[in-house]
């Protein structure tokens, strides 16, 4: 999927007679190889962690499109996958850190991390398609998932806090879209931040508080800031671009 994006090959990603793209159906038979021969090369992620991607990844091919209910019967396949990948390592529903074994660390902070993409996936698709009330559980379920998990979510915890933050700015709590950004803003990804930072700044000039006037101008200066930052890792990627480009025509 990578590579036909990458080579402008849209004809892979294009629906075929059955609504969906043929890469979606080669996915999920490849999947299901694995899964039937027990493929030891693909040891390094669980068979439900496998075909748990595959329905993320097909979930993703799909809503540039539009195709939100395709993309959530994915999603839906997906989380179900998990649960069931969860249970055969003897986690309930309500399971916490505290409940994992250390021999299982991996795979189920694998499979905890699927299913909080996969949320966050379906939160994305009920945005889409302004349906606020399933996108509001979706954010309820993140966050829980991230409190029973502090430990092995840690690293995903910015990104729920934007997600969460994107819901409230749909739904005009700019107040509350304004808390969770400045909370994911502290991520040490730098893109993650920035986007955080800009989106911070968004929602604290969407307000109208009386004597926010320094706040915002510090949240402007951000959002500034932000902006300026991606325009100079474009054009850092850019000229980078235009260099591997003469290389390859001088040596050719």
């Amino acid at each position: 999927m990578v590579f036909s994006v990458h080579l402008c090959n849209f004809q892979d990603l294009i629906p075929g007679p059955s609504g969906e793209p043929p890469i979606i159906a080669d996915m999920e038979a490849q999947a299901e190889a694995v899964t039937a021969a027990d493929n030891q090369a693909y040891s390094w992620l669980s068979p439900a962690g496998s075909a748990a991607l595959v329905q993320l990844l097909a979930a993703s091919i799909l809503k540039p499109a539009g195709k939100v209910k395709p993309a959530l019967v994915h999603i839906s396949r997906g989380l179900q996958l998990v649960s069931d990948g969860m249970s055969r390592l003897g986690l309930a529903p309500t399971a916490t850190d505290a409940a994992v074994d250390h021999t299982n660390i991996r795979d189920v902070r694998v499979l905890l991390m699927l299913q909080l993409l996969l949320q966050e996936a379906r939160q994305q698709l009920h945005l889409l398609s302004s349906d606020f009330s399933a996108a509001r559980q979706d954010v309820a379920q993140s966050m829980e998932l991230l409190a029973r998990f502090p430990s092995l979510l840690a690293s995903l915890e910015s990104s729920v806090h934007l997600q969460a933050g994107l819901y409230a700015q749909a739904v005009g709590a700019n107040s509350a879209a304004l808390a969770h950004f400045s909370k994911a803003a502290s991520s040490q990804d730098s893109h993650l931040q920035g986007c955080a930072r800009c989106l911070a700044a968004v929602s604290c000039l969407a307000q109208d508080v009386p004597g926010a006037g320094a706040h915002r101008k510090g949240l402007s200066c951000s959002l500034v800031l932000s902006v300026l930052q991606c325009l100079n890792q474009l054009y850092v990627l850019a000229v980078s671009a235009w260099s591997s480009n003469n290389s390859v025509c001088l040596a050719a």
